[in-house]
């Protein structure tokens, strides 16, 4: 089963690029960490990428990535799976990302998929309304229109 791009394999492409690319590439990864970062600003809790690895840096010191509530780890994982596509055209399934979701993250979740990858599709179930609150309801579908 293929997995997908991965930190790691972002990381060693780097080394075959040009400078240029890399670049391109170390400002990729400073704006995904500095838009995670304001997302994770309410919870007083930060991420740093160093290499491949993953840290939470807090009041009280650094924590493991897995120490993240349930829902800060499935934004941090949607958000780090689309942001590795790159902006390559692709196909995007989610199942009810709301799962342990704040609220606030939830209005927001649509404008930063988008923003890491503008050219994807993306097919998202849900029960959250909050979901497509951001000025994204006229791209809804409802499963009713589909099966008819």
């Amino acid at each position: 089963m293929k997995t997908g791009p991965s930190l790691m394999s972002l990381r060693m492409s780097m080394i075959d690029s040009s400078a240029e690319k890399q670049e391109e590439l170390k400002a990729q990864i400073a704006d995904f960490q500095e838009t995670v970062n304001e997302l994770f600003a309410l919870t007083r809790k930060r991420i740093e990428i160093e290499g491949s690895k993953f840290s939470v840096i807090t009041d009280n010191g650094t924590l493991p990535v897995g120490a993240l509530s349930s829902g800060e780890m499935q934004v941090l994982l949607i958000l780090l799976r689309v942001f590795l596509l790159g902006k390559r055209e692709s196909i995007v399934l989610i199942d009810e990302p709301e799962n342990s979701l704040d609220i606030d993250w939830q209005f927001e979740l649509i404008n930063l998929l988008v923003r890491f990858n503008p050219n994807a599709q993306f097919f998202i179930t849900t029960h959250s309304p909050a979901l497509f609150g951001d000025g994204w309801g006229d791209k809804v579908w409802y499963m009713e229109q589909i099966t008819k």
